[in-house]
């Protein structure tokens, strides 16, 4: 049986890596659920998630979205952190 939250990880990453706008930023099949070495950057990983009990039969979830990038400054980070966000916000996951 899957696990609430491997099932939120899993609709996120599908949600973030079938976006085509996403994956012009940081390429095919760069969303990872851990940092990986050796890998070109950028990329993005969910980090961590944190599960608790909200209320009876109800689990909040809070997760870690990293964007990791080698280019100078914090631009290209800010601009896929971006475009995560408007993938995600108030986005109904299946």
């Amino acid at each position: 049986m899957v696990s609430s939250a491997n099932a939120l990880q899993a609709a996120i990453h599908a949600r973030l890596a079938g976006d085509a706008a996403l994956t012009a930023m940081i390429g095919p099949d760069a969303v990872f659920d851990r940092r990986v070495g050796g890998r070109a950057m950028p990329y993005l990983v969910l980090s961590e998630i944190v599960t608790r009990d909200f209320a009876p039969g109800a689990e909040e979830h809070e997760l870690k979205l990293e964007a990791w990038s080698d280019a100078e400054g914090r631009k290209q980070s800010q601009e896929i952190a971006s475009r995560v966000k408007v993938l995600l916000d108030g986005e109904v996951l299946s």
